[in-house]
């Protein structure tokens, strides 16, 4: 194969289904098929897996992707990748390293690692919003019951939410 020359992508009922391409990887000379609109993609190198997966691996601050070390899991919590040597490893939950951000906040704050039992509570409610300010060290126990007193305290506004609408749609009277 000729670096360049391309080839119709055909389904199983014989539709054609894109343009595929013949690339050179530039480090081992290995040749391989890549999609037209692969090629177009900004980080696109051309390398093959196996020569791109040599070249960024245990290199993470040089990959192209790398934002610093902060995963999110989706609208929960965000993680932040601590090195082994780190005093705060130890509370790594996630592999590769990762620190709940909320928790290594306090932890960093008070100079200890946090004990697995030790309880991070959001005082407003936003799991992202992980300022000091925002967060407090509390007890199992503790943090429960601040959730069921939360829980009581929503409830009352609702139905005086509800006593409020019923309130409005009464007509008035004019004595």
């Amino acid at each position: 194969m000729i670096a360049g020359e391309q080839a119709p992508v055909i389904d199983a009922r014989g539709r054609k289904r894109g343009i595929k391409q013949w690339v050179v990887c530039p480090v081992c000379d290995e040749g391989r098929w890549v999609r037209i609109d692969s090629l177009r993609l900004h980080g696109f190198t051309g390398m093959c897996i196996e020569c791109h997966n040599k070249f960024t691996t245990g290199k993470r601050e040089k990959h192209g992707r790398w934002i610093g070390g902060v995963i999110s899991s989706g609208k929960t919590y965000k993680y932040v990748r601590v090195a082994p040597d780190d005093f705060f490893y130890p509370m790594a939950v996630h592999t590769h390293g990762y620190v709940s951000e909320h928790r290594l906040v306090v932890a960093k704050s008070i100079g200890r690692l946090l004990e697995s039992y030790e309880i991070v509570h959001h005082i407003n409610g936003d799991r992202k919003d992980n300022r000091l300010e925002n967060l407090q060290l509390t007890s199992p126990d503790k943090h429960h019951a601040n959730h069921r007193l939360l829980m009581v305290i929503n409830s009352q506004k609702r139905k005086i939410r509800q006593l409020q609408d019923i309130i409005n749609r009464q007509p008035s009277l004019n004595l």
